[in-house]
């Protein structure tokens, strides 16, 4: 099994629609289990932070959500980029307060 590192989104998507087409054991876990499933298949972590859904069209091709839960006190990389303590450059700017 090779890591999501190593794969494009496309190449994730393929694999789990050649899966579920096939192996209905498989499908059962992804949609009954998603995270797990995903973490295993992709050798991946998945934050608690978000939740993953995975449901299937009508040809039982997965569509895969993950989503940040809304009571998550995970911050976010943005989150962390705006209070994080950064460096003061010297001298000031002349705009500085």
């Amino acid at each position: 099994m090779s890591g999501a590192e190593n794969l494009t989104v496309e190449q994730m998507e393929a694999r789990l629609a050649s899966r579920t087409g096939s192996d209905e054991a498989f499908r059962s876990e992804l949609v009954n289990h998603p995270r797990r499933t995903l973490e295993s298949e992709f050798n991946i972590k998945i934050r608690p932070a978000y939740d993953v859904k995975v449901t299937l069209d009508a040809s039982n091709r997965p569509r895969v959500v993950v989503a940040r839960r809304e009571n998550s006190t995970e911050l976010s990389d943005a989150d962390l980029e705006s209070v994080a303590g950064g460096a003061l450059t010297w001298p000031l700017p002349p705009d500085w307060p």
